[in-house]
C-alpha cells in the first residue's frame, strides 16, 4: 500500500503554514530533497513521514494525502486512521 500526495492541497497547506521546503524538511527531521521529492509526486512518504507532515501542517490525512490500494473507490473513501493522521 502506497501513500500519495495531493500535490495542490500540501504545497497551499505548507504555504499557509509558513514553511518553505527546506523549514518543513528541518521541524520534521528529513532531507529537504526527500520533501521535495514527495511534493514533486517522485517518491511516497512513509507513514511515520506522513503523520510528522499532518501534525505539522495541521491537517488530517485525508486532506493531502490518499492512498491507492487497488480497492474500489467506496473502501478507499474510508478515513485512514491507522497513520494517526486524521484530527
Amino acid at each position: 500500500m502506497k501513500i500519495y500526495i495531493k500535490r495542490d492541497a500540501f504545497i497551499k497547506a505548507r504555504i499557509e503554514a509558513g514553511y518553505s521546503q527546506r523549514s518543513l524538511s528541518r521541524k520534521i527531521g528529513a532531507s529537504n530533497a526527500y520533501i521535495s521529492q514527495i511534493e514533486s509526486g517522485d517518491r511516497n512518504p512513509s507513514p511515520n513521514i506522513a503523520q510528522k507532515l499532518c501534525h505539522e501542517l495541521k491537517k488530517g490525512f485525508d486532506e493531502i494525502f490518499f492512498i491507492n490500494n487497488g480497492c474500489s473507490s467506496e473502501q478507499t473513501n474510508r478515513p485512514s486512521y491507522k497513520y494517526g493522521c486524521s484530527r
